[in-house]
């Protein structure tokens, strides 16, 4: 759901800007920003929309493509949180949530391989990711085996490298959804794979990626040497 959207849907439901705010705890001029574009829709206003105005629940998905970015926004996003690989783009500083763009990398079915590549840095250099409401946002997309598969390989990463204090950060989490796998096989931002493609992933990927019905052939070793980069 965008800014438009989720303006059209609230004057559908009679509420005005201020009265949408104080009744989900924010400032009016915050809902403002959200309606013009440049605020995301957060989950507390989506979920307040859905409550006073039931039918927007099934004409705009949640888990929709509205909400995704292209890899090469991505990409601007990754260079803003500081990702090596990626700071030659960030020529304007601007204000990047790290959930935003992991959920929106992960709800893309075809991806850039290297926005795939640099999630693992993201998952371990920025502690300000908010772990609860990305997991909350994940299970309501159906998408917990991508997210787990990719912590699964990057608390093994940070394991191998000694980087204590961000696997005692992930471990918990990546537990959580491990009790939510979905029996479903599905790809790691790949939806465009052939079937000879995933009949060769499906052959020979790793451990983790089989536990997580995952097609896909990243292992910790190769996740280790991007979260090796110099962090934030």
């Amino acid at each position: 759901m965008n800014g438009a959207e989720f303006r059209e849907w609230r004057k559908k439901a009679g509420r005005t800007q201020v009265e949408a705010a104080r009744e989900v705890g924010v400032r009016q001029p915050f809902v403002c920003a959200v309606e013009k574009g440049s605020r995301p829709v957060t989950t507390a206003l989506r979920n307040w929309l859905y409550s006073v105005c039931p039918e927007s629940v099934t004409a705009v998905s949640p888990c929709g493509r509205e909400e995704t970015r292209s890899s090469e926004l991505l990409k601007e996003d990754l260079g803003g949180l500081g990702y090596p690989g990626f700071a030659y783009l960030a020529v304007k500083p601007k204000k990047v949530d790290p959930l935003e763009v992991v959920l929106n990398a992960l709800k893309t079915e075809d991806l850039d391989q290297r926005v795939t590549d640099a999630l693992p840095w993201v998952l371990v250099h920025r502690s300000d990711l908010d772990y609860r409401r990305l997991t909350d946002e994940i299970r309501l997309c159906n998408l917990q085996n991508r997210l787990g598969f990719l912590l699964e390989v990057t608390v093994e990463a940070t394991k191998k490298l000694h980087f204590n204090d961000a696997a005692v950060r992930l471990e918990p989490w990546l537990a959580w959804l491990r009790e939510s796998r979905l029996y479903k096989e599905d790809t790691l931002c790949k939806k465009s794979l052939t079937e000879v493609e995933r009949r060769r992933l499906q052959r020979r990927r790793p451990k983790a990626a089989r536990f997580w019905r995952i097609y896909a052939d990243l292992n910790s070793k190769e996740v280790a040497n991007v979260v090796q980069r110099a962090s934030v």
